[in-house]
């Protein structure tokens, strides 16, 4: 049965520790450290106030958005409400009118009590205020007429039938009822008094809280937030009012405490507000769901015009990691064959479903835009087919339930963010111990150097960035020039907004059109405008800031560099302890640069489409003056006129958007810069610092958290003392780190046996070899590791990626040839009880040296280790 299979597991696999042991260990240390900022508090000093700073800091932890698409009706609230285990919770077909597509449900875990809470956003005021507005002003012009040279009569695109009447006079009759007159004073329906009346009293203050004792009766209090029904039967509805609605369930801590469910709408919404949200949420989703009824999956149309749509949003506009095509009521029998059991007539019907859907996503009409945003060889892909009811012939995994839920504890990563927390804690506290034991000035220098050196290599990657995309862009500009009188021809004929109130709306909207309709498409001009601009940039995109959050050139020169290193620590031996604060804060502060690059990637991809608006601005506001006879011509001619007119100045409409994004890039560049010379250097200072006379005495804090940091880290001895800890194997955690081996986070055949790992023990030495670089099983010029089951170690090197290397060494295994497939032959081992990591990223040195140097440190000649003696 094909399924996830995440690369990674939330909880290390040689780890003795459960979640829950952990969690009562966080909170512990969550205690200890806010009795140290209370001690901090009694003295007001520069450090002090630095180290409050910092503990404060320890609580930032970002919350996952997975969003789930797929059009009403195909179970997206039955699939949401059998993952978190609450049958009740959200309304499902039949329940009492239909889910409103353009209210965004928001569902995470309640981590303060057991209260199932939810929490309504609002639509503004003002927005409210000018649909009623628009409602008057249509009642009372019926639309605007156009003639007949315009020939409208046979446009096949005409696909709203609702007019805007229909649309807004929906939502007043679902809000006011009966009470709604077309023709009243439209502050009347503004007032506190009226929202009062019609029972939504918060309105005016943008966001209600509901709260109740259990999942079924929040079902029915949000209800008429989330609901459309036009027979009223679940009387008065406040839907067109609502923006978001976030649902926060105690029962769903073990999957979602940092993780949300949103169910999106398939391509926005026309009210600006919302819309806004709708990206936001789009391009904050880690992962993307798209549902769909097993039944319709393979023919249905709409699953892929989603991913079309939303494509530049999750992929180089965003960070989605992973895309699922999720197949519900896969528990449906349909055809059975009398030689099979009801169960296995399920699975492979669902296995059939699959393979389709695995295959029509190979077509290229599909995997082109995949590439471009995700590369060559993205396995973000997936499929499941899954059954949210209990049904006798099928056992609990054949639902794959379990998996989804799997995933999104892999995705909430809480041993990870647990560990997170328990390092800086242990980094403040050493710092605050170490600070009343003395200075070095001579280590201030050298770390000085060594972030000089730091800012050195990531503004030499970030000017190599600039210039490729300087030249992608170029060559984007002239085929705009070139191409743009045919994209605006197609955008405003008939197979785009051919008919005149379509491109009416159009300019009124900034040069986007969406439908009254939901069976309609979004036409977005801009976009299009800059559609050969996008093309040139997109590979180059990609390479440079790829939703694997640990590759990319940008996020290697800051992840690979280390500040504080082995030799300056042993340089520096009495003021061990401060360095084990300032390695800490090197790794926040490389995680924390990491997620600047990920948030201004996405400003810097919006950045063409936002400047071709701005240039176009002008053009629109002209454009939407033209009314009555004639109006779609006229609209045309402006537009045709205004990009002809760009192309003769200089900077061109396009040029100009060039420059935005090489802006964006520069900001990006010093953005990253200034963190990393202000953030170290103050921490650098603070750390050299003789103000010991200040900082209360945490002996006692220090030892505790000291002994849940040893146990989180798998070592039994302090870091600074470099003791040996137990033989440590490849340890499974999703989340990136700063310095270190893990797997390449693509679910590639090799990660499972990839470790993940910072450090592990010297079996000739029994000391802890703690791991400089950041290297996964793609990185080149290695020298790796190779882990049998008897703890025995395999030096090597390669110039190649590391996974074609120990693709040779396990096809060795399997011809039972070198000294790797001999020890495993005689052992009874196989190919896939190997271990690797990569010992050190050599740059620009010998690799053969760099091996042998590590042979001898690691003494890996046989009979102690796995090398021949030749080696």
């Amino acid at each position: 049965m094909a399924s996830w299979e995440p690369s990674t597991s939330a909880v290390p696999a040689d780890s003795s520790i459960n979640i829950e042991v952990q969690e009562a260990e966080l909170a512990e240390v969550k205690d200890i450290m806010n009795d140290v900022y209370k001690k901090l508090s009694h003295q007001d000093t520069d450090l002090n106030t630095f180290l409050k700073g910092k503990i404060k800091d320890l609580e930032s932890s970002k919350t996952e958005l997975v969003g789930v698409f797929g059009r009403t009706g195909a179970g997206k609230s039955t699939l949401i409400n059998a993952i978190i285990g609450e049958t009740n919770l959200l309304p499902c077909g039949g329940s009492g009118g239909t889910a409103c597509t353009s209210v965004m449900i928001q569902v995470q875990a309640n981590m303060k009590d057991s209260k199932y809470i939810a929490e309504i956003e609002f639509i503004p005021a003002k927005e409210w205020a000018d649909e009623l507005q628009d409602l008057k002003m249509i009642s009372r012009k019926h639309g605007d007429s156009d003639d007949s040279d315009d020939d409208d009569s046979d446009d096949d695109n005409v696909d709203d039938k609702k007019t805007d009447g229909d649309d807004i006079n929906e939502k007043f009759s679902a809000l006011y009822g009966e009470d709604f007159k077309e023709h009243a004073d439209i502050e009347d329906y503004l007032t506190d008094k009226k929202f009062r009346d019609i029972g939504i009293p918060e309105f005016l203050k943008s966001q209600k809280i509901l709260k109740c004792e259990n999942s079924s009766d929040l079902s029915k209090e949000i209800a008429p937030y989330t609901r459309r029904d036009s027979k009223r039967g679940i009387g008065r509805q406040y839907w067109p009012l609502v923006k978001c609605v976030t649902i926060k369930v105690p029962k769903a801590r073990k999957i979602l405490q940092h993780v949300a469910i949103v169910d999106l709408p398939g391509t926005g919404d026309r009210n600006k507000s919302r819309d806004e949200m709708w990206k936001k949420f789009v391009q904050n989703c880690a992962a993307v769901w798209i549902v769909s009824d097993k039944c319709r999956a393979s023919s249905e149309k709409e699953p892929w015009e989603i991913l079309n749509q939303t494509i530049s949003l999750i992929g180089n506009g965003g960070e989605c990691q992973s895309i699922c095509f999720i197949c519900t009521k896969s528990d449906v029998l349909g055809i059975t064959d009398g030689n099979l059991s009801e169960r296995d007539c399920v699975l492979q019907s669902n296995e059939e479903v699959k393979e389709q859907l695995r295959e029509e996503f190979k077509k290229e009409k599909n995997r082109s835009s995949i590439k471009k945003h995700f590369g060559e060889e993205s396995d973000l892909f997936k499929v499941f087919t899954v059954s949210s009811k209990t049904v006798k012939y099928l056992q609990e995994e054949d639902t794959e339930i379990p998996e989804l839920r799997q995933f999104l504890e892999y995705l909430s990563d809480r041993h990870s963010k647990t560990k997170t927390f328990v390092k800086g804690a242990y980094g403040i506290l050493s710092l605050m111990k170490g600070n009343t034991q003395g200075t070095d000035s001579k280590a201030d220098v050298d770390l000085k150097t060594s972030l000089q050196k730091w800012i050195n290599t990531v503004n030499q990657s970030m000017t190599r960035r600039h210039n490729a995309f300087e030249k992608c862009l170029d060559e984007g500009v002239s085929k705009s020039v070139k191409k743009c009188d045919k994209v605006l021809a197609c955008a405003t004929g008939k197979k785009g907004c051919g008919h005149h109130s379509k491109l009416k709306s159009l300019v009124q909207n900034n040069g986007i059109y969406k439908p009254k309709s939901k069976k309609g498409s979004n036409i977005n001009l801009n976009e299009r405008l800059c559609k050969y601009m996008r093309e040139e940039i997109d590979s180059e995109f990609c390479k440079t800031f790829p939703n694997e959050r640990q590759a990319g050139p940008i996020k290697e020169a800051i992840n690979t560099f280390p500040l504080v290193t082995k030799s300056l620590r042993d340089k520096h031996k009495e003021v061990a302890l401060q360095m084990t604060f300032l390695k800490t804060e090197e790794e926040k502060l490389k995680t924390k640069l990491v997620n600047v690059i990920r948030e201004e990637k996405k400003y810097i991809y919006s950045s063409l489409e936002v400047s071709i608006q701005k240039s176009m601005q002008p053009c629109y506001k002209k454009a939407e003056e033209h009314h009555g006879t004639g109006m779609k011509n006229k609209i045309k001619q402006e537009l045709k006129d205004h990009l002809n007119a760009s192309k003769s100045i200089h900077p061109s409409m396009f040029e100009k958007a060039k420059r935005d994004m090489l802006e964006r890039m520069e900001f990006l560049k010093d953005t990253l810069l200034d963190t990393l010379r202000n953030d170290m250097q103050t921490s650098i200072d603070q750390s050299l610092k003789n103000n010991f006379k200040s900082v209360p005495d945490v002996t006692e804090q220090y030892e505790k958290v000291k002994i849940c940091h040893d146990k989180l880290n798998g070592t039994a001895g302090g870091r600074e003392n470099e003791t040996p800890g137990y033989s440590r194997k490849a340890q499974k955690r999703s989340r990136p780190r700063t310095a270190g081996h893990q797997p390449c986070g693509k679910n590639c055949i090799y990660c499972p046996q990839s470790a993940d790992l910072e450090e592990f023990t010297n079996p000739h030495t029994k000391t802890i070899v703690r791991l400089e670089t950041l290297t996964t099983c793609e990185t080149t010029n290695v020298i790796y590791a190779i882990q049998c089951p008897c703890s025995k170690l395999y030096i090597g090197k390669t110039s190649t990626a590391l996974k074609d290397r120990i693709n040779k060494h396990k096809c060795d295994i399997r011809g039972k040839v070198g000294s790797l497939g001999k020890h495993f032959a005689k052992h009874g081992h196989s190919e896939n009880d190997l271990t690797f990591w990569a010992i050190e990223k050599v740059q620009g040195g010998d690799l053969g040296h760099a091996e042998a140097r590590w042979i001898n440190e690691l003494n890996t000649r046989s009979s102690s280790g796995l090398n021949e003696n030749k080696a």
